[in-house]
């Protein structure tokens, strides 16, 4: 069966004119999902087991909460850290010109500062800019953003933009994070070679998993 899972995914990535993106990397993370759920079945055993057994028994976890909306943030995150959460992740901002105004600035700190003066350092809070904010803008939000002091910031630019992670990630001690709009090991290979982010996101469905 290894080799089968091996043959199948070369197969179907190898084999076709046209490689890689969200759809043909999805359909192929899902058979492969398929082949070790079969054999794991066959054989009895979880599939961990098959890639070389568990490395951790429990691990950390944030919680996402939305952040489009001030006005119920803490009843979100509240909801969370009585759930036994002690991080979060939610969106920076809304959609944001190429240039947009000081107000929409100051507006999208909004939700970090509510969310320190409720919980203080007790709640670690992850940013995801969702690609929602153009390079013009990133370097004057993480300013606004930088005294609130980010877990980290997600997707700072998309990730067809990827060159100006070298710029972001020199001007920031705030860890960056980026990947679940990158659908092979060949995308993630030019910002680790780099070196110009901290946390990687690779989504198990899209990411063509093991190929």
């Amino acid at each position: 069966m290894p080799i089968l899972l091996r043959t199948s995914r070369q197969v179907l990535y190898r084999g076709g004119f046209y490689r890689g993106g969200a759809i043909l990397m999805s359909a192929l993370s899902g058979i492969d999902q398929a082949l070790w759920d079969i054999k794991g079945k066959y054989l009895k055993v979880p599939v961990c087991e098959l890639l070389g057994g568990a490395v951790r028994n429990k691990m950390k976890m944030y919680c996402w909460i939305g952040g489009d909306h001030p006005e119920v943030i803490l009843k979100q995150a509240q909801e969370k850290v009585n759930q036994g959460y002690k991080a979060v992740k939610m969106n920076a901002t809304g959609e944001m010109e190429w240039v947009s105004s000081l107000k929409d600035i100051k507006k999208a700190s909004q939700n970090m500062k509510l969310l320190r003066e409720e919980f203080g350092y007790e709640l670690d809070i992850g940013l995801d800019f969702h690609g929602r904010v153009h390079k013009p803008m990133v370097k004057r939000l993480m300013d606004e953003l930088a005294p609130y002091e980010p877990m980290f910031i997600e997707e700072p630019v998309l990730s067809e933009n990827n060159d100006a992670l070298k710029h972001i990630y020199s001007y920031t001690s705030i860890p960056i994070a980026t990947g679940e709009r990158m659908y092979s090991r060949w995308d993630f290979k030019d910002i680790l070679h780099q070196g110009i982010v901290d946390i990687i996101q690779p989504r198990l469905k899209p990411c063509g998993r093991n190929f």
